[in-house]
């Protein structure tokens, strides 16, 4: 049975610590999706806490309590830069769920040693959907919340039923602030990544946690947001243990939290051993 962790701290804005049960055995960071926020990790940060890390979890520029960027600044390098000054030393593994899995790989890619591994949660790759079509359902979503937010409420609950009352209201306030005219507007203007050449770039050991295919082709149907020639060409970089599939849509870390605590723990925890 895992021991009961500390209460969580905040630091400073935008970001949660949950401390470990007892000595800690590493350090883990979670860096969440677009339009989410650090609170979204609400069940998955405790429970690592509880099995012995030491847990971070960080909002992005732009959403939740982040800073927020000029316009014209909304691209992956500011991501990247906002990230870098609140990681932890000695990081074990830094995992990111969707935009914060490519935000993750480009910190490892940039600063080398940040971590020791990498988590990555359904990253999305190009054949995943248009960045306009994201943006645009960015923005009928944030009017949407805005003109009726129980209305919106009801809509996301109907959407994921598989989700827990706390992870609905929570993916409405992360809407609710998050800076949308800066991300839509990068989203628009070249806010675009080569999601195989960044696997293949980072030069330490990579798991992904893929939504298993046949439920949708995108993130925005119920699916994944790794698809096609993408999905194949990740697969085969990271190797068949690297590559883990599970039923519940682009959310894994809301439609199975346990499996996601455990599966996460397992990949820090073989990094640690491995001393």
């Amino acid at each position: 049975m895992s021991a009961i962790p500390a209460p969580p701290s905040r630091p400073s804005r935008g970001v949660t610590t949950w401390p470990a049960a007892g000595a800690a055995r590493g350090r883990l960071v979670l860096l969440h999706g677009v339009t989410s926020s650090r609170a979204t990790w609400w069940r998955v940060g405790p429970a690592l806490a509880a099995t012995g890390w030491d847990v971070t979890a960080l909002d992005l520029a732009g959403h939740g309590e982040g800073p927020r960027l000029p316009v014209e600044q909304g691209n992956l390098g500011t991501l990247v830069d906002a990230v870098v000054p609140l990681l932890p030393a000695g990081l074990t593994v830094l995992v990111g769920h969707s935009l914060g899995a490519i935000v993750a790989l480009s910190v490892a890619a940039r600063h080398t040693g940040a971590a020791r591994g990498l988590v990555l949660e359904e990253p999305p790759g190009t054949a995943g959907g248009d960045a306009a079509q994201v943006a645009d359902s960015i923005e009928a979503g944030a009017l949407a919340v805005r003109a009726d937010r129980q209305g919106y409420r009801q809509y996301v609950r109907q959407a994921n039923p598989g989700w827990a009352d706390a992870d609905v209201d929570g993916s409405v306030t992360a809407l609710e602030a998050t800076d949308t005219q800066t991300i839509t507007t990068a989203l628009r203007s070249g806010l675009t990544w080569d999601l195989p050449a960044l696997v293949g770039a980072v030069r330490l050991p990579v798991l992904v946690v893929a939504a298993r295919q046949g439920v949708g082709t995108q993130a925005s149907s119920g699916g994944s947001a790794l698809v096609g020639p993408d999905r194949e060409a990740v697969r085969r970089l990271v190797t068949e243990a690297g590559f883990v599939e599970l039923d519940g849509g682009h959310s894994l870390h809301r439609a199975q939290p346990d499996r996601m605590v455990d599966i996460i723990s397992g990949f820090a925890a073989s990094l640690v051993s491995s001393d």
